[in-house]
Formats: C-alpha cells, structure tokens, sequence
C-alpha cells in the first residue's frame, strides 16, 4: 500500500495520472480510426476488384 509523506505528495500524482489517461484514450482513438481506415479501404478495393456483376 502507498504511503503519502503529506498531502501536497498526493496532488502532486493527480496530473501526472490525468496526462496518462489522456494518452491513453488518445492512443485508442488513433488505433481506432486507423482500423476503420483499413476496413474502408479494404472495402473499397474489394469494390473494385469484385468480378461478379
């Protein structure tokens, strides 16, 4: 268990945890629209490239 020396240690965690957070659903939107750029570009090239009319 974490002990905290005085309370100014424990706000002083606060920002480091809210800039993680923020990396982190950052980091999820990029990987999230990058797969849906994959699957439309997939989806397009199947499009394209269908023999069957």
């Amino acid at each position: 268990m974490l002990a905290f020396r005085s309370r100014l240690d424990l706000v002083q965690g606060v920002p480091v945890k809210k800039l993680l957070l923020v990396a982190v659903l950052g980091g999820t939107v990029v990987l999230w629209r990058r797969k849906a750029s994959a699957k439309a570009e997939r989806d397009l090239w199947a499009e394209a490239t269908d023999t069957v009319r």
